[in-house]
């Protein structure tokens, strides 16, 4: 992600590597981000901008 690549399939990637070093909260908040930037979430973006905040604030706890 350092050389601007922010892919879905480097989102996904980093968010095994989250999930592999014990951070879940982390992966599935990686992947929401992913998924907010790929694709319409047909009306869905406010709530899981929200849970993928709450999900970063947890996992730094």
């Amino acid at each position: 992600m350092a050389d601007g690549d922010t892919s879905p399939a480097v989102h996904a990637y980093l968010a095994l590597a989250l999930l592999d070093a014990g951070h879940t909260k982390a992966a599935i908040a990686t992947l929401i981000g992913a998924l907010l930037d790929a694709a319409p979430m047909d009306g869905h973006e406010e709530e899981l901008g929200e849970i993928q905040r709450r999900l970063l604030e947890n996992s730094q706890a």
